[in-house]
């Protein structure tokens, strides 16, 4: 079986482009009603950092866009991470910032690449994600990775 995943990065929602951008993320749900996804991944970046209570809002807003149809699936960027933890990102995104996952008999793992503590749009993979990743390699199943920032 073949799986479908619609994957939307860096929408980067923000209140001085709210109106433009919801009107993109709605195109793009017209598009992928032509496949019908099976999941639908958003590779962080989902807000312009503003504030807390405009960061949830603006969160929650696309989420709301993408979860009437199919099930979503977030990792978290850089600057979903500026005014919000990770507990509260886990809450508002419904699922956990990094993980495996199968779906319609597909391996995928969802990286955490978020730090807070590292200045700029930089990122880092924790050392028990880096041991998930060699678990994986090791089982020599084949497998599909989603993270925010490059992998190097």
């Amino acid at each position: 079986m073949t799986v479908q995943i619609g994957v939307i990065p860096d929408i980067h929602m923000r209140s001085s482009h709210s109106d433009t951008i919801t009107s993109g993320l709605k195109q793009a749900v017209a598009r992928f009603r032509e496949f019908d996804p099976d999941l639908v991944v958003l590779l962080g970046d989902l807000i312009q950092d503003e504030s807390a209570p405009q960061d949830r809002a603006h969160i929650e807003q696309v989420l709301e866009i993408f979860s009437a149809e199919w099930p979503v699936r977030s990792v978290a960027g850089n600057h979903d991470v500026a005014n919000l933890d990770h507990e509260e990102l886990v809450s508002l995104f419904g699922n956990d910032l990094w993980g495996v996952e199968r779906v319609g008999g597909e391996t995928i793992v969802f990286l955490d690449t978020s730090a807070p503590w590292l200045h700029g749009a930089r990122g880092e993979v924790s050392e028990p994600q880096l041991e998930l990743l060699e678990e994986k390699n090791q089982s020599g199943n084949p497998y599909t990775v989603f993270a925010h920032h490059p992998i190097h």
